[in-house]
């Protein structure tokens, strides 16, 4: 079978689950030709049955300019031999219409890979245009369901196990951030109220009387955006105000796995899903590599508790994250249980080598 895998650029960094899930699909799927649309400085190893066409710019910015989205339209319109093609990213509305018209003038077969929840019921019958539709929560599948689609299956995210595998904390690491016998929380989010930033901040304030919290380091880790600016500023001047050091603002930091080996705990406050891939890699890939998590329970996001692997807390409760925090940090008993059920939780749920198995079934039906 000759797949077209359209996603956004594919390439460095490796910050977006879509694109991410892609790549690993692309790499595991070893029965079937596949050509890729990657950025022009894409350099990776691929199999041979891997075809790539670098169309996109080598831009790193997060949001795809208006050349690299003619360019993927006039690609679309060209003349292919492939059987399928298969989308994974957020449907927009103009972009939908567009791969409803492609796929209609080339007579082509479709899979619709959703990888965020699709929450406006004004739009969604535009949004919905494939033959198969992959979501990867029962949130979305029971959604769209209920809109009438019965073509939905869901298949979950997954990521590498091998690669993000229990290991040693990161030496180099510890020792230039300067966390020796630290007991370190990553928050990986944008800094925004919606993403719960002011939630982590109102559970550091209320922490920070206590003796234990000298012992606790908190690294925002984010991505820059250009609204960042006014929230980093808001909470660097609370902190500061309260004499309050042991947090760090990490902009662009690419290397996760490390970054997650010299964490004890990872938090995601999230006060809502909106744009997020349902499941987040950072979550998983901390999973797979023996780290407890803390999630706002909110669906889908709280569908990767199957186990006893992380803690749940009420929406904006800023007193119960404090709460859950003591508690992990002293109880090492609960904390190495909660490790271990993460690690089983991701390899027999999101092992990328098993999902991309899936995908290639649902190729062949």
């Amino acid at each position: 079978m000759n797949i077209l895998m359209v996603t956004r650029p594919l390439g460095k960094p490796w910050d977006e689950g879509g694109k991410n899930l892609a790549y690993g699909l692309v790499r595991n799927i070893k029965n079937h030709k596949i050509n890729i649309l990657t950025k022009n400085n894409f350099f990776e190893k691929v199999n041979k049955n891997i075809t790539v066409e670098k169309i996109y710019s080598s831009s790193n910015g997060g949001k795809i300019s208006h050349l690299d989205k003619i360019r993927l339209f006039i690609r679309l319109l060209k003349k292919d031999n492939s059987n399928i093609y298969q989308f994974i990213y957020t449907p927009e509305l103009i972009t939908s219409l567009f791969n409803r018209f492609i796929l209609i003038l080339k007579n082509k077969r479709s899979i619709q890979v959703i990888p965020t929840s699709l929450d406006n019921k004004n739009l969604i019958n535009f949004l919905i245009f494939g033959d198969k539709i992959v979501v990867l929560s029962e949130h979305t599948k029971k959604n769209l369901i209920k809109n009438g689609f019965k073509n939905v299956i869901k298949i979950n995210s997954g990521i590498d196990t091998n690669f993000f595998k229990p290991n040693n904390k990161d030496t180099h690491l510890l020792k230039k951030f300067n966390l020796k016998n630290k007991f370190v929380v990553l928050v990986p989010s944008e800094l925004d109220p919606k993403r719960g930033t002011r939630i982590v901040l109102k559970s550091i304030l209320n922490l920070s009387n206590l003796n234990e919290f000298k012992k606790l380091f908190f690294i925002f880790s984010y991505r820059k955006k250009d609204r960042d600016s006014k929230e980093k500023k808001f909470i660097v001047s609370t902190l500061n105000k309260k004499n309050i050091d042991n947090f760090m603002l990490l902009e662009n930091f690419y290397d996760t796995k490390s970054l997650i080996s010299i964490s004890d705990i990872v938090l995601y406050p999230t006060l809502n899903m909106n744009g997020k891939q349902e499941i987040p890699m950072i979550l998983l890939e901390s999973l797979s590599m023996k780290k407890s998590i803390i999630i706002t329970d909110i669906s889908p996001l709280n569908e990767i508790l199957k186990l006893k692997c992380g803690i749940k807390v009420k929406k904006g409760d800023f007193k119960e994250i404090s709460k859950v925090l003591l508690k992990i940090m002293r109880d090492h008993k609960l904390k190495r249980i909660m490790e271990r059920n993460g690690r089983k939780t991701v390899l027999k749920n999101f092992n990328i080598v098993d999902i991309a198995k899936e995908y290639e079934k649902l190729y062949e039906e």
